[in-house]
């Protein structure tokens, strides 16, 4: 008997998070609606709507102290244990406020409205940042709606219980007995969800590189950050003002706090039923399908365009009508139902952008710091126009649409900020070591001072620096280097001696060519020699060319042939073609070795021989020596060391080598079969790839749609490699093969829904996979021709190796970059299978045929159609049997050999 899957255990397990969420956000929902309806009842009929922007004042006050404690707190503590601060805190607030009231203290209404948006930020504070944790962004788009629904939930149960609590309790003030009551059971919801996610919700370690927390200000600083909290600011803004113009109106039509608290209970029934059945319906819906974009901006745009239509019915009807005070209503409503369907989602992934070990300190700051902040400038600005006599409500509500047009435009820059974060994320590599540089005198001795070290790494890089920055006096840093005590050092300084032709160092390198310890040292300084002297070195270095060690006698010939001209040339001659002949393997080698770098007038001849060589190491030597060298016939040599593994990096190294040379050579293989199966095609263009010239990408990019699908891969992988962009037309033969490619995707992915998973099909269904990941493979990289490459890269690398919230993050981000387009075509082949629609299946015979009837070179391999023989045989399909019999003339061995066994399968069958 077996157990549940994992992918039931991780849907139970997604189930219990869901569940746990929801019944923190049910208890929040009873408790601010309570609260509101309490609050907003006392303090109307007792100060009226006059004292509200002193109340927004004071909601910037405290608002602002709090969450800045609470967001510096946060750096120190773990999640948990400030939720449950949190969590009590508001159990506290709600006692105290009922003492309070209850003695007589009616102030204690103004301190209750003032706690009413703080309490809501604070408990959605607590909810996002744990949905944070134990969700991925792609969850939290899907999930989060529900976590809301049980707020709305919760505010509408508030609001139905409001009134039987009331006529129970007696006074108003009484109902913050059940809003504590409400607090409890968030806080036993908290404590259950912490104990059993312990795990997921304890600190997140930051990298060694930056232990120290960066402070809330610089946090808050940064540019993502900024968009975030300004956005934050105009919705809190917006959605303050349009609170005050319901409560003025609301208070000019409803005398009492009893009349008022019957209006807000019916209010918040009708908001949340429409609250729930949108974040039921849709919510989650449009987030998916139309992405953080339209959540960003549908909140502020829709009620840009009712605060219009409310103007116009102020404007000609007068404020007090029946009408403005419907619009205000509604347009309040659709506020906050998108608030909490679209807007606080949408706010929570953004968040997911954010380094992980800062997610939750930018959003306790930005939330806890820029709702306060909006609702103390909402009550300045009301307080300014009462001082300008200006405080009539159309006024004000000319004011909250400029603020809601501001917030549209803030959120298409957030929703672009949350774009380029996610695609900085996914191009991060880590950083390589830096160029030495000498722009000042502390670099310069740097470089200086490794030239003494023992190291010759150390020396070399000393060296390359001195080098590329010009430094005059380089010669005379050199010259004591060819006598150095280590011979990697020698030679290297030898080599530059030669190359920068440093008189200075003459003396030391006619000593070393004369009396060296180590013979490659010699060879290196009989080169700088003639390279130093030119032709007047010829008669000192003709005596090396008769000694018995190869390695030395080499360094002669090749400096007579590169640096001493025709006299030179001549005099090393017989020396050359006495080692060419030699039957000792090394003395050919080493003959080769003194082929590079000289002319290929001179070389080409000796080196065709040792090209050719039966011994592997004298091929490997010749092709080191012939890199740059470009007759064709040459060319086809280097191609020939392709194909023995021994010598095929020596080989790729030196037709790179040769450039554009090597274009012709590479052309007509694309172009032969016979090279196709082999793998020279293939190895070729991985030769291209390394040609700096844009002939290649021209070449290249003809081939997107090669009939080979190996090649084809490799042709993709190189044009990438170049940082080759497609555009215009090449844009468009781009997107045809991408086309093509989906195609091809899903009507595997059909065979593989309509194979099943019996056992007879197992090879074939491995085979299936394995091509589906080549045709994601070749996608991604097709698509990297039109978008970010470092982007489609790194997105998937992660895909394929990330799990969790790293495979999420980067699905994240193919969504902000694709096109819808393009998300149509790869998203079916890359999402995981219970994400994705679902695929009508055919018959077991249909996709048989299908693959078996594919011709051999094209789409699928050969090896797909022997499984797929394979499939037919195993399962005695005598219907497909005259398909087996055409599959038997295949020119592939494998697919002919397996035709023919299923077919007398099939054969038996029907006899």
């Amino acid at each position: 008997m077996t157990g549940p899957s994992p992918s039931h255990l991780a849907q139970r397990d997604e189930r219990t998070r869901v569940i746990l969420l929801v019944g923190q956000s049910i208890s929040l929902g009873i408790f601010a609606s309570l609260l509101l309806i309490t609050a907003n009842s006392l303090f109307l009929s007792t100060f009226g709507s006059a004292a509200l922007p002193y109340a927004y004042l004071a909601v910037a006050a405290l608002g602002s102290v709090t969450f800045y404690a609470l967001a510096t707190i946060q750096r120190s503590w773990p999640l948990p244990r400030l939720a449950l601060l949190i969590d009590l805190s508001l159990v506290a607030a709600a006692l105290a406020g009922w003492l309070a009231l209850v003695a007589g203290l009616i102030w204690a209404s103004f301190l209750l409205v003032v706690a009413i948006p703080l309490v809501i930020q604070a408990g959605f504070v607590v909810l996002g940042g744990q949905v944070g944790r134990l969700f991925d962004v792609r969850q939290i788009k899907r999930l989060f709606p529900r976590v809301v629904f049980g707020f709305a939930t919760g505010f509408m149960l508030g609001g139905l219980l409001s009134g039987p609590l009331l006529g129970w309790l007696g006074r108003t003030e009484n109902l913050l007995l059940p809003t504590a009551a409400a607090g409890v059971l968030m806080t036993g919801f908290l404590l259950a969800t912490t104990r059993r996610y312990s795990n997921d919700l304890a600190p997140i370690a930051r990298p060694r590189r930056q232990q120290k927390a960066k402070s809330l200000p610089k946090l808050l600083t940064r540019r993502y950050a900024l968009l975030i909290f300004s956005y934050q600011m105009l919705a809190a803004l917006t959605s303050q003002l349009l609170n005050f113009i319901l409560l003025d109106r609301s208070g000019a039509r409803f005398a009492t706090s009893e009349a008022l608290a019957r209006f807000f209970g019916t209010y918040n029934l009708v908001l949340n039923l429409t609250d729930m059945l949108f974040l039921a319906l849709l919510a989650g819906w449009i987030l998916s399908r139309f992405g953080l974009g339209l959540g960003f901006l549908i909140n502020p745009a829709s009620g840009s365009a009712l605060l219009v239509v409310m103007l116009a019915a102020g404007a000609l009807l007068g404020p007090a009508s029946l009408a403005f005070f419907v619009l205000i209503a509604l347009t309040q409503l659709l506020n906050i139902v998108l608030t909490d369907g679209a807007m606080r989602t949408s706010l929570n992934a953004a968040y997911q952008a954010l380094p992980a070990d800062e997610r939750t300190a930018v959003q306790t700051g930005v939330e806890g710091i820029g709702l306060p902040l909006a609702i103390g400038f909402a009550g300045l600005l009301l307080l300014i126009f009462r001082a300008l006599n200006v405080a009539d409500i159309l006024t004000v509500t000319v004011v909250t649409m400029a603020f809601a047009l501001l917030w549209t435009g803030g959120g298409w820059l957030v929703y672009r900020g949350y774009a380029h974060e996610l695609l900085q994320t996914l191009r991060r590599r880590a950083l390589g070591s830096e160029p030495l540089t000498l722009d000042d005198r502390s670099s310069l001795d740097v470089a200086l001072s490794l030239l003494d070290s023992p190291e010759p790494a150390k020396v070399r890089l000393g060296l390359d620096a001195l080098e590329n920055a010009h430094y005059p006096e380089l010669g005379s840093r050199i010259a004591p280097l060819v006598s150095h005590s280590n011979p990697h050092v020698q030679i290297d300084a030898l080599e530059r001696v030669a190359q920068l032709r440093i008189g200075e160092a003459r003396a030391a390198v006619i000593a070393t060519a004369q009396a060296g310890a180590d013979d490659s040292v010699r060879a290196a300084a009989l080169r700088a020699w003639c390279a130093l002297d030119g032709t007047g070195a010829i008669s000192a270095v003709l005596p090396a060319l008769s000694t018995p060690n190869a390695t030395v006698r080499a360094g002669a010939v090749q400096g007579l042939l590169i640096y001493c001209g025709g006299a030179g040339r001549a005099a090393a001659r017989p020396a050359l073609e006495n080692m060419v002949a030699s039957l000792i393997p090394v003395e050919r080698a080493t003959a080769a070795t003194a082929l590079a770098g000289v002319p290929e007038a001179q070389s080409s001849g000796p080196l065709s021989k040792l090209l050719q060589d039966p011994d592997p190491k004298v091929r490997q030597a010749a092709l080191h020596a012939a890199g740059g060298l470009r007759s064709p016939a040459i060319i086809d040599l280097l191609t020939d060391g392709l194909a023995d593994r021994r010598t095929r990096s020596a080989a790729t190294t030196a037709l790179a080598a040769s450039g554009i040379a090597t274009l012709p050579r590479i052309e007509l293989s694309l172009a032969d079969a016979n090279e196709w199966a082999d793998g020279t095609s293939e190895r070729l263009v991985r030769v291209a790839a390394q040609i700096d010239s844009p002939a290649v990408t021209e070449l290249l990019s003809k081939h997107l749609e090669h009939q080979h699908p190996p090649v084809r891969t490799q042709v993709l992988e190189a044009l990438r490699s170049r940082g080759y962009h497609a555009a215009g037309q090449e844009a468009a033969a781009v997107n045809t093969a991408l086309h093509n490619e989906a195609q091809h995707g899903r009507a595997l992915l059909q065979i593989r829904t309509s194979l099943g998973s019996a056992i007879e099909v197992a090879a074939l269904q491995s085979t299936i996979a394995d091509e589906l990941g080549a045709i994601r493979h070749r996608m991604m990289l097709l698509l990297s021709l039109l978008y970010d490459r470092q982007g489609m890269q790194r997105a998937e690398d992660l895909i394929g190796s990330g799990q969790g919230a790293t495979r999420s993050l980067a699905l994240e981000g193919l969504e902000v970059m694709l096109s819808g387009e393009h998300r149509a075509l790869l998203f079916p082949l890359i999402i995981q299978d219970g994400e994705l629609a679902e695929i009508e299946p055919l018959s077991l015979v249909d996709p048989l045929q299908a693959l078996i009837q594919s011709p051999a070179v094209a789409f699928p391999p050969a090896w797909t159609q022997a499984c797929a023989l394979y499939a037919a045989g195993r399962l005695r399909l005598a219907a497909l049997r005259p398909y087996l019999e055409a599959a038997a003339a295949n020119p592939d061995s494998d697919v002919r050999a397996t035709a023919n066994w299923a077919t007398r399968l099939a054969t038996d069958i029907a006899n």
